[in-house]
């Protein structure tokens, strides 16, 4: 654990460094926030029940974004026991089928009907758009002078049965639903 730790925070130096102006909003953006997808895995518990379900842990990409495509990299790899794998979803009805949902901000308009066909589910939600976590996502992505950060709304996770380790608390910026 104190490995995996570790390479978190190498991984947030990364990302707090500066990158090169054409790559920001760009690819170089999403490649550092589909690495922080992979790592979150390592810093989030599901319930028992869900663990135990498969040896497979399903992330889905929800909406138009590259980040299927940059996720299928870490397909096929081992964490905590099971194998990744990377699913585009293409409605509401298949969220529940997985453990992780990225919606992309294309989706912002539809974000309250997503959120609600989630509810009561053991699922992490991971977006990148204006006011996720305030609007009860649990994860999401902002750029800060040029640097890739997360906030975290521990709220909703709680409340989906999902522990978060109080180390990836530490090194994310910590949202209360009002």
């Amino acid at each position: 654990m104190k490995k995996i730790f570790i390479f978190l925070i190498i991984l947030i130096s990364f990302s707090l460094q500066t990158f090169p102006n054409e790559s920001f909003g760009g690819i170089r953006e999403d490649k550092v926030q589909a690495a922080f997808i992979y790592k979150f895995i390592q810093f989030i518990e599901w319930p028992t029940e869900i663990e135990k379900e498969s040896n497979k842990f399903k992330i889905g990409i929800y909406g138009k974004s590259n980040m299927e495509e940059l996720l299928q990299t870490f397909s096929g790899e081992k964490v905590n026991g099971r194998f990744l794998e990377i699913h585009p979803v293409k409605n509401l009805n298949d969220l529940k089928k997985c453990h992780i949902i990225f919606i992309s901000p294309s989706e912002a308009s539809k974000l309250n009907e997503i959120l609600e066909a989630l509810n009561g589910s053991s699922i992490l939600t991971i977006s990148r758009m204006k006011d996720f976590a305030l609007k009860g996502g649990m994860i999401n992505f902002y750029v800060n002078e040029e640097r890739v950060r997360f906030e975290i709304n521990p709220e909703p996770a709680r409340n989906a049965g999902l522990k978060i380790s109080s180390k990836l608390l530490k090194v994310s910026k910590v949202i209360r639903t009002p």
